[in-house]
Order: C-alpha cells, then structure tokens, then sequence
C-alpha cells in the first residue's frame, strides 16, 4: 500500500512524525528482485489529482519489477471518531476517474497488461460496463479487488450452458451478499437461476451494521449482521454465500462465528459458493 509519495501529505495521512522513505524501499526492494504489486486508495480532494499523478510518476521507474499499481476507492467505517475527514466516492466522481483512466494507462503504460489499473469498484459505482476479463489475464490482482466481477460473471455465464434445466425436486434458496454487487446479481444471476425448473433463487443483498453501511462488499460481512437481518425473512431450505465472508483458514467470519453458527440460529443450512453454482445446483440434485 503506496496511497500517496509525497512526503507531508504522507506524514499527514499515516500520522508519521518524519518521512519514511518509500520510494528508498520499493528502490530497495526491486534492485534485489522482488516483485511488488501496489495499491493506492484514492480519497477525494486528499490524494487525488496532482497527487495520484506525482504518485505514479515516483513509482513508475520501478516497473517492472513493481508490476502493477491499483487504484482503489477509499471505503470509510462508522468508527471514525477522531480521524481525519474524508469525503467518500460518488457515482459522478467513480465515472470521472474511470474516464481518465485511459489517458493515465497511457501515460504510464505497461507491456502486455496494463500497469495502472483500477479495482471493481469503480466500475460498479460509476454504473459502467467493466474492461473486457482479458485485460486481467497475466495478472492475479483478485486480492486488489481487480478483476474478480467479470471473471466470476464470465465463468458464471460459462458454466450456465450447462446448468440442469430441472431439480428433482422444488427448493427455494436465499442468495445473500454485500450492498456493492446486490444490483448485479439480481440483473446477470438471478434471471439466469431461476430458468431452472424447481427453482426459486431471491437475492438478499445484506447492510454492514458491523463496519457501517458505506462498507458494501461483501467480504467484510459478520454473521451476526447475516442473522439479524435474514431471521424475519422466509428463508426457504438453503443459504447461499460467498466463501469469502470467512477468514484465510475458512473457519470463521469477521465476528468470529461459524457457519454452524450461523446454521443454529436460522435454523437452516448455509452453503458456500467458491466463485461457481455448478457444485451448489449439482448438491441439490443429490439431495
């Protein structure tokens, strides 16, 4: 994480009492042959503007050994007290980044992907279709949030063709996931599912109360929010979620719940989809 190189702003924004010499360590790092992927989170009105430009400017003799550079927009919880004030990303000023986009690519190119590139947020805020998937190819950004949406859309849409065109038997599954990706799954997903005979699939998009509700993905969900807001609702025979919603070992959410958990106080199966529905529609059908 970059964010900004200029030093004042820097010590501003991390609270540093001197400059901590970034560029001498990604000079550092690079001479002695470490690959680097960087990230900026891009605050409005603070690091933006002539500050992303002179940050790419600073980083850019690095490549490529430093690879990539990600430009995220920043996200804000509610617990805020006593920080510094940063407005958040609109969808006017998601649309305005993603149309200078192609000029700072161009400013600062890479070779066969590019090297700057934005993650897949900005693309659902600004409400635009998302960059053709193999533009991503040769690089694996998903933890950057790059690339991640129009992989699984295209895998979904791949896997689609050979999705059963009947259950054995009726069921009736809650689709749950962050505020963020809500609107596309009920647009790309939903229409396609419920194709299936003996199907019924409603999407659920959930509100982080945990972190506040501007934090929309749905990586950062808790299960206690899960719970709270699916246990007045008919929820039908199963739940299905991302894996994502666990930590590294799959074990436990960011409230330190597990699924059983979770299964107990909804009193229904919860199911984890790794990026497909092909396994999750396969299991009905050996119900």
């Amino acid at each position: 994480s970059v964010h900004v190189t200029e030093p004042e702003l820097r010590q501003k924004l991390f609270l540093y009492k001197r400059d901590d010499g970034i560029l001498k360590k990604l000079r550092f790092l690079t001479e002695n042959g470490i690959e680097l992927h960087t990230q900026i989170v891009l605050m409005p009105t603070i690091n933006d503007k002539k500050y992303l430009l002179g940050t790419l400017s600073d980083i850019y003799p690095f490549y490529p050994v430093l690879k990539t550079c990600t430009i995220v927009p920043v996200g804000l919880t509610k617990h805020r007290q006593g920080l510094m004030d940063i407005p958040i990303v609109s969808k006017q000023y998601a649309k305005k980044m993603l149309e200078k986009l192609t000029d700072i690519q161009k400013e600062f190119p890479g070779k066969k992907t590019p090297f700057v590139l934005c993650s897949d947020e900005w693309y659902i805020l600004a409400d635009v279709p998302f960059p053709n998937v193999d533009e991503y190819k040769d690089v694996d950004l998903v933890e950057n949030g790059v690339g991640q949406v129009p992989q699984f859309l295209a895998r979904f849409y791949s896997e689609a063709l050979h999705f059963p065109k009947h259950l054995k038997k009726p069921f009736q599954i809650t689709l749950i996931t962050g505020t963020l990706i809500g609107d596309i799954f009920t647009s790309e997903v939903l229409p396609v599912l419920n194709k299936i005979h003996n199907l019924h699939v409603n999407v659920i998009p959930i509100k982080n109360k945990f972190y506040g509700e501007s934090v929309t993905v749905s990586g950062l969900l808790t299960g206690r929010d899960i719970i709270t807001q699916l246990k007045k609702l008919k929820i039908g025979d199963e739940i299905w979620i991302s894996h994502r919603i666990l930590n590294d070992d799959g074990v436990c959410t960011l409230d330190n719940m597990t699924l059983k958990d979770i299964e107990a106080e909804l009193q229904c199966p919860v199911k984890l989809g790794e990026d497909s529905f092909k396994e999750l529609l396969e299991d009905l059908n050996n119900v």
